[in-house]
């Protein structure tokens, strides 16, 4: 059977995780979006539940690497080895730990056949949410309302957001040329935006600004700077028309080195942003144009990238019906509302990073 898209999936047992269903629950939805497969890379034991699925639907391909405890877990080498079992004309690359609106998944369907007619390097990026512990504990799941809490400058249900995120559509062919994800990223980080990196020289929204390899995270997109401005040109669209993905909260052990990596990974991103060299074509003027339109991306931006960015993100903002007035939450948090800060956290950054808790710290 020819399959418009493969699902790809990289999952590792998680001990840390009590009764953990959340790739269950996602196969279950996956396996019934029609003309796609599910193509797992699961390393540790598999799930009785997992087998069973496979064993009715057809398009569940479950690929079993080899659990090694001698080394670190890594996201990339997982999905690349999900990729080479994969026969859809596009990969969408999405986790145990993201939910979705059913309506989302036909529109992916819909999305390949019209970035088919572009070309190869044709590709579409969806933003995500993270929800607060508290939020993922709870039963149901409401989407609109995480959007809408987010845009208020709330913090109750949604932590954080990622408008540059690896829930990626992607031509297979093309993804294989460009070589999949980076192997030199092991553990936390990195492998998903370089992948990004790839796909926007052959498919760039906009000139790359000077500070594009500035790698400076911030909890805002208003604040943004660098690649992460950049990439979520592509993004932002999606986001107001409620094309987004939502990610559970999970615990993050200290103790698992898969965390530990996040540092290395991140001087290791700045080197390969700096390399913008393309061995490929690159999609003609036209396809830039219809990009531009399709992303909301104005001349006015256009005109000076870094100077009109926020005021872009405003009027993006305003066409879906979101005065900034009321929804301040690209910006900043709502009036009276504080950023959760706890020892907890300021001890996993020091552990994990310390180079950027000492930056923090003296911003203070």
């Amino acid at each position: 059977m020819n399959f418009n898209i493969s699902f790809i999936i990289p999952y590792s047992n998680r001990h840390f995780l009590t009764n953990d269903d959340r790739l269950i629950k996602l196969v279950k939805m996956l396996v019934k979006v029609p003309c796609c497969e599910v193509v797992i890379d699961f390393q540790g034991e598999i799930d009785n539940k997992l087998v069973d699925l496979a064993i009715i639907y057809n398009q569940l391909n479950i690929v079993v690497s080899q659990n090694n405890t001698s080394h670190i877990y890594s996201p990339g080498q997982a999905r690349n080895r999900a990729v080479a079992k994969a026969s859809g004309e596009y990969l969408f690359f999405i986790d145990a730990d993201l939910l979705c609106q059913p309506c989302l998944l036909s529109y992916l369907l819909e999305r390949s056949r019209y970035l088919s007619s572009i070309g190869k390097q044709a590709f579409e990026m969806f933003p995500c949410f993270y929800l607060t512990e508290k939020e993922t504990k709870k039963s149901n799941v409401y989407f609109e309302k995480y959007l809408k809490s987010y845009l208020s400058g709330e913090i109750d249900l949604v932590e954080n957001i990622a408008l540059a995120s690896s829930c990626l559509l992607v031509n297979r062919e093309w993804f294989i040329a460009l070589g999949g994800f980076d192997v030199d990223f092991i553990g936390h980080g990195g492998e998903d935006l370089t992948l990004i990196h790839q796909l926007a020289l052959h498919y760039p929204i906009a000139p790359l600004p000077n500070d594009y390899s500035d790698n400076i995270k911030s909890q805002f997109p208003g604040c943004y700077q660098g690649f992460r401005r950049y990439f979520s040109l592509y993004a932002l669209a999606h986001l107001f028309a409620g094309r987004f993905f939502v990610h559970c909260w999970h615990p993050r052990p200290l103790t698992n080195a898969y965390h530990k990596k996040r540092e290395s990974n991140d001087l290791l991103l700045v080197d390969k942003l700096n390399d913008c060299s393309t061995h490929f074509p690159i999609v003609n003027n036209k396809s830039v144009k219809l990009l531009q339109k399709n992303c909301l991306v104005d001349p006015l931006l256009l005109s000076n990238f870094k100077k009109n960015y926020r005021d872009w993100l405003s009027s993006v903002q305003e066409k879906y019906d979101y005065p900034v007035g009321q929804f301040p939450g690209l910006f900043n948090w709502a009036d009276g509302v504080k950023k959760r800060s706890s020892m907890k956290r300021k001890f996993r950054k020091l552990y994990l990073n310390p180079r950027l808790f000492f930056i923090d710290m003296f911003k203070l």
